[in-house]
């Protein structure tokens, strides 16, 4: 297990996948250009499009928000069992 600011990664097939890389590209924004924007560092950008990072839920909504499309466009929950 790993932890990362307040909650625990488990080493499952469970991951949050992002398409954070495709939307900068498309929109021809540099990490740099993209990380002012929405207000944190370019290699907390690095990160989350090498799907390292789990962005909290309010940077996840700030992203979708700055490229005009809803939050499941950019982010997915791949894997795993949904059953609760």
């Amino acid at each position: 297990m790993k932890h990362m600011k307040g909650f625990i990664m488990e080493k499952h097939e469970e991951v949050i996948m992002n398409r954070v890389y495709e939307y900068r590209v498309l929109n021809k924004l540099t990490q740099q250009e993209l990380a002012k924007e929405i207000g944190v560092s370019r290699q907390t950008i690095i990160v989350m499009e090498k799907n390292k990072y789990v962005p909290s839920l309010l940077l996840a909504f700030k992203i979708a928000k700055y490229f005009k499309v809803n939050i499941e466009e950019i982010f997915s929950f791949e894997g795993g069992n949904t059953d609760a």
